[in-house]
């Protein structure tokens, strides 16, 4: 992190979780693939799909669903458990049980729901009352500049694209995400311009976001130190399709593994420090459907290790009340006691009253 004197004044963060995508994609129709799946339902998602075209996704969906180890049915586990009690299954087969064959390694594996997530959220669209467009309209007002006077900034663990559309309608890929964002594949052009606080910290990667697949695979199985830290040497912005898994193309997202690299790739080090910052320095912070995953270890230390005097409220927003206890658990200390806390219920209300 950089000394306080270098951070930048935040006036209003949200941090943005699968609760808010969700909401923000309701339809009438709650069955509909245009709504973004919580965790708890995204096995059910993947498991539901059936589409011809791509010619892909059906075989990877087959070799997704025939793979599956655990006891526990696929459809009944949330995407995060799932991931992890697979993983667990794999690499205990392959270190202790070797005469069970894996046919895959677990970065195939990751790299087929890598692709197979992107395809879901892909098909995600905003709600017929345009929330998400409303949302950002109010955080980042067309009449004010971005950074003069007092500064909004978002923090975000979703991968889907809903919010980022209407952001960058506005800005370019480069201001909205970070500066070394290039523009498509064989962009060799250096940075122009450096933005030091991006609008959208997305600390899982994005579904717009591409790599190569070596590239991937080297996100998933790197384990070093801090002086071997490792930087991602082509990425680029695409809202195309999304590409088959056999092709040398991936998204550029982090599944929730047990032991996400975060700290290992520069490109992850850097949003995540950047969102410790924002956090440090915000004067008001809005939690938005972000359950707060035990799982997530780096997520409870970025968390809970909150150090923010300039700190006067926080705001939850989460159908579930309970939730509220929880983050106040984690976010009170000494430096922020007397920051008064708001709850909301409903995502949709709350922006609309905005």
């Amino acid at each position: 992190m950089r000394d306080p004197g270098f951070r930048p004044e935040i006036k209003n963060l949200y941090i943005l979780g699968a609760g808010a995508s969700y909401s923000a994609s309701l339809k009438a129709n709650k069955d509909a693939p245009s709504i973004t799946p919580l965790d708890n339902n995204f096995c059910q998602r993947i498991h539901d799909l059936d589409y011809v075209r791509p010619n892909w996704i059906g075989k990877v969906v087959r070799r997704t669903k025939s793979m599956w180890i655990d006891n526990q049915p696929f459809i009944t586990c949330g995407l995060e458990s799932s991931i992890i009690r697979q993983l667990s299954h794999m690499h205990f087969f392959e270190k202790i049980n070797r005469r069970r064959k894996i046919r895959f390694s677990s970065a195939e594996y990751l790299n087929d729901l890598a692709h197979i997530i992107t395809f879901i959220l892909q098909k995600c669209s905003d709600s017929n009352d345009d929330i998400y467009k409303k949302f950002a309209n109010k955080v980042f007002p067309s009449r004010i500049p971005i950074d003069d006077g007092e500064m909004s900034r978002i923090i975000t663990f979703n991968y889907d694209d809903l919010l980022d559309k209407h952001l960058l309608n506005r800005y370019s890929p480069e201001r909205v995400y970070f500066d070394r964002l290039r523009k498509n594949r064989d962009s060799s052009a250096r940075r122009t311009q450096i933005f030091r606080e991006p609008l959208l910290l997305k600390l899982h990667g994005s579904i717009t976001w591409r790599c190569t697949k070596e590239e991937f695979e080297k996100i998933i199985d790197h384990r070093s130190n801090n002086e071997d830290r490792y930087w991602i040497n082509n990425i680029w912005y695409s809202d195309k399709s999304c590409p088959s898994p056999d092709d040398d193309e991936s998204p550029c997202i982090v599944p929730p593994i047990p032991d996400k690299p975060m700290t290992q790739i520069r490109l992850f080090e850097f949003l995540w420090t950047r969102a410790c910052e924002y956090l440090h320095e915000a004067e008001n912070i809005i939690i938005c459907g972000y359950s707060l995953p035990d799982t997530d270890a780096l997520a409870m230390s970025l968390f809970g290790n909150l150090n923010n005097t300039r700190l006067k409220t926080v705001t939850v927003i989460d159908p579930d009340p309970s939730i509220l206890q929880r983050w106040r658990e984690l976010l009170i200390t000494p430096s922020n006691s007397k920051a008064r806390w708001i709850y909301h219920s409903d995502f949709r209300e709350y922006v609309e009253s905005l």
